[in-house]
């Protein structure tokens, strides 16, 4: 697998690397422990940004969801 660093997670996602780091600590990102280094598995990532993606579908799904719970 190709791993990346937390700066080059940092550079992907277009935000800075505490964010990455705090990302990892409450464990909301695919990460992968070596001693004491951090890194990601690049293919992992692309599969969890995708899972995060908002489709046109997700929207329509999750809008009739609130509907019906709403009682409208």
């Amino acid at each position: 697998p190709e791993l990346l660093t937390v700066q080059e997670v940092a550079e992907l996602l277009r935000t800075s690397v505490p964010q990455v780091r705090q990302m990892t600590h409450a464990k909301k990102i695919p990460y992968i422990k070596i001693g004491r280094s951090v890194r990601f598995d690049k293919a992992a990532l692309i599969e969890w940004l995708d899972a995060k993606r908002f489709t046109q579908e997700k929207i329509e799904h999750n809008s009739t969801l609130f509907l019906r719970k709403s009682g409208s």
